[in-house]
């Protein structure tokens, strides 16, 4: 038996350590997959470590196997993200996901989930919500309202919803189980439990994390060079100028030249900031086992050496190659 995990750990802090000592508790002795959005991330942001850094932290807090998440899906929007994340799951043949959620209410997400699916109008209001200029986790949790009076509007509790609907839609035998999550996510504050998007607030105008990260992380992003998106405003301009053709690209549609600072989707433009610096075009899905624990020690591919074709299809033998 084997249990998956999907996160960023941009970076890994306390309430990651807390999720993985609960997995632990619930499934001892069981392997932990963890399924890592590798140099970008979901919400179009330069991680602030490597990948493979992030490797060899999860690694030393209790994770078993590292598995990167695709390009292509671990910088869209939920429902992609899960997309990507769940086959990974199902191809390692992992038996539950266990993420975190604010309701911490499995049959409450789950009728939210199969409303998505089964409710032909959903769509419908989907589109219509996003024509009215709506980005689109609003029009979701305005559509869902609209269908079946329950409003989800959590981060976490979306996420969720957009896993346990490919698990549905696909008929995995994964089951979905989830850990509540105590902290405010929108909050800034810096505490024993904090949030990933308030940490690297804090890491951007140096103020101290330490109390909200465990001491392996703590130290080695003291020791890191730390990347964020804006350091990468000069690569993004000289791409856009020189690039002949940047409908090549993930996510980039025509008329990305015409900048509007009061556009709706300011956050679809930084997906595709993070696609122009990456330099990723959308054939480029591949997914390589970056690091695991073999013969109880703890490996990590080398930089720019991972190999991940032979991840897919094959869950025993991915386990293996580390």
């Amino acid at each position: 038996m084997a249990v998956g995990i999907i996160a960023e750990y941009n970076p890994l802090h306390n309430g990651h350590l807390y999720q993985i000592n609960k997995v632990k508790e619930m499934f001892k002795d069981e392997e932990i997959i963890l399924i890592l959005s590798g140099n970008y991330t979901e919400r179009g942001d330069a991680s602030i470590i490597d990948k493979w850094t992030k490797t060899d932290l999860a690694l030393s807090n209790g994770i078993d196997l590292v598995v990167e998440l695709p390009f292509p899906f671990a910088t869209q929007s939920a429902d992609f993200f899960a997309k990507g994340s769940l086959k990974l799951l199902e191809e390692l043949k992992v038996d539950y996901l266990v993420f975190g959620s604010e309701s911490d209410d499995i049959n409450f997400l789950t009728t939210i989930a199969k409303c998505q699916i089964d409710n032909s109008e959903f769509e419908t209001l989907v589109k219509m919500y996003s024509k009215f200029g709506e980005n689109y986790p609003t029009a979701v949790s305005k559509a869902v309202y609209d269908l079946t009076n329950k409003k989800v509007t959590a981060p976490n509790d979306l996420l969720g919803v957009s896993y346990i609907k490919e698990i549905i839609k696909n008929n995995y035998n994964i089951k979905p189980v989830i850990i509540k999550r105590e902290n405010d996510y929108h909050s800034l504050e810096i505490d024993s439990i904090s949030s990933a998007t308030a940490i690297r607030e804090a890491l951007f105008k140096n103020i101290d994390i330490k109390k909200a990260v465990p001491e392996n992380v703590y130290n080695k992003l003291k020791e890191s060079t730390l990347h964020f998106i804006d350091d990468y405003f000069n690569l993004l301009k000289y791409k856009i100028i020189n690039e002949k053709d940047l409908t090549i690209y993930q996510t980039v549609d025509e008329g990305i030249d015409i900048v509007d600072e009061e556009h709706h989707e300011a956050d679809r433009h930084r997906d595709v900031a993070a696609v122009l610096c990456a330099g990723k075009a959308p054939e480029d899905n591949e997914h390589h086992v970056i690091g695991g624990i073999g013969g109880g020690e703890k490996r990590v591919a080398p930089e720019r050496e991972v190999h991940g074709k032979e991840a897919g299809g094959h869950g025993d033998r991915a386990r293996e190659q580390v």
